[in-house]
């Protein structure tokens, strides 16, 4: 009894390791269906196999597929994209044709069946032996070669990498098994913070993998499926029992995370509830208007940031009520680096700092949009706006748009290493022009 399990047990126990690898990659990159839509253009290519070429070329088709999968999906992450919404074509492209190659074919459901999830306990030791080899090239150059690469081809040997280990993976286990091989680990050692996520994620793939096929043995159930079942099941009750209410206190999760480490959840507990607002209160009002300058920080959708500074006369940002502000943005060298971002990401950061008077600072976080100066007096009049001589005088210099921003969090930024500074007299601020090849870069090509 004991030689039936010895070759499946065998195949898990690899299967684990390599997957684990790249399910940490995975998750790491925040595409979870990456592997899926491999597997699938996988299976694409052994059912073409099957249902064309009575399966000769078998392999060849196998990962010829899946490498032109993990080509598209290397090339959609340096391109900007919604990249999981892109992945989730190639699955539903691969599995449709699937469907479409094995419609006439009398095996076809078959073979269907099969390529999501096989009988691994009839594995045999050949097949074991033969992806075993494979995989351990795939490791080596994981060890060697992939550190070792930058940027785009970083990636490409990551996903082309992946694809090979999936062609392989897919013959002997089916697309479910790989998935589940594949996240169920490694979501699970991550979700729970294990100090060596690897090692962890091989305990816990072995220990469901190997119970796996022993109680299909047992109770006659489809070996493949239970794994699939077992370890779906096991992640998510782990995850869903240790995961932590989502709190209702301002901030991210990540800062929640590191007072917790610095234990100052007492005292930032105590900010947010003293300091931090969802709306501006009045004397923040009056803050704003006697503002001549600000930060701002932005980011595009995938999370790239960008800072920028903004000045004016006093109160160029505008307040609205105490839910909105609103500023003019100019051409300025013609980038629009922050209105590029805001056009698909529209989470703003604003710092203001007082360095002449109070020697203190204000943030608001919230969200911006680009509103136009039609939109702008329109809603100057529906708010019941009086200080029209500071309207017109921003629309009388021209201003490319207007940044309308809904406030989500306002709080004041801590005086303890604001420096106090005084103003240049005018003439002095006009003999310090700078030119504006500061840096000396005008012999510089793209």
């Amino acid at each position: 009894m004991i030689d039936i399990f010895l070759t499946p047990i065998a195949l898990v126990v690899i299967l684990v390791m390599l997957h684990s690898y790249f399910g940490l990659g995975i998750l790491k990159r925040g595409i979870i269906f990456t592997d899926l839509a491999i597997a699938q253009f996988a299976a694409l290519g052994s059912a073409i196999s099957l249902g064309y070429f009575h399966e000769e070329y078998f392999y060849v088709l196998t990962l010829s597929f899946a490498l032109f999968s993990a080509l598209l999906i290397a090339v959609a992450s340096q391109r900007h994209i919604k990249l999981e919404a892109f992945i989730g074509l190639l699955y539903v492209l691969g599995a449709s044709g699937i469907m479409m190659v094995l419609s006439n074919s009398s095996e076809g459901m078959e073979h269907f069946k099969s390529l999501l999830a096989s009988d691994i306990l009839f594995t045999s030791p050949e097949d074991v032996v033969k992806s075993a080899i494979i995989y351990a090239f795939i490791a080596l150059a994981l060890w060697k070669v992939y550190p070792r690469l930058e940027g785009f081809f970083k990636e490409l040997a990551f996903f082309s990498l992946l694809a090979l280990t999936v062609t392989s993976s897919v013959q002997l286990a089916g697309v479910l098994v790989v998935f589940v091989l594949l996240i169920a680990p490694a979501f699970v050692a991550v979700s729970l913070k294990l100090r060596n996520p690897l090692l962890s994620s091989f305990y816990f793939g072995w220990f469901f993998s190997i119970s796996a096929i022993v109680i299909s043995y047992y109770f006659d159930l489809p070996t493949g499926y239970t794994i699939v079942f077992l370890g779906a099941l096991l992640s998510a009750s782990i995850v869903l029992l240790n995961s932590g209410k989502k709190t209702s206190l301002p901030g991210s999760d990540g800062e929640h995370n590191m007072q917790k480490v610095f234990k100052t959840q007492d005292k930032a507990k105590d900010f947010y509830s003293r300091q931090m607002l969802d709306y501006l209160a009045p004397d923040m009002q009056s803050f704003l208007a006697k503002q001549e300058m600000m930060f701002i920080a932005t980011s595009d959708a995938h999370g790239e940031c960008d800072s920028s500074f903004r000045s004016g006369e006093a109160g160029f940002v505008m307040v609205i009520d105490e839910k909105r502000v609103v500023y003019a943005e100019y051409k300025g060298n013609g980038v629009l680096a922050s209105a590029g971002n805001i056009s698909e990401n529209p989470h703003i950061g604003l710092l203001f700092i007082d360095f002449f008077e109070n020697k203190v600072g204000m943030h608001i976080n919230g969200k911006a949009k680009m509103i136009n100066e039609e939109e702008l007096i329109s809603l100057m009049d529906s708010s019941h706006y009086s200080e029209e001589k500071t309207i017109h005088t921003s629309i009388n210099q021209k201003n490319v748009f207007w940044i309308l921003i809904d406030v989500e969090e306002a709080y004041i930024h801590c005086s303890k290493n604001i420096p106090i500074l005084q103003k240049a007299n005018e003439s002095l601020q006009k003999g310090k022009i700078r030119p504006v090849d500061f840096f000396n870069l005008k012999f510089k090509t793209l």
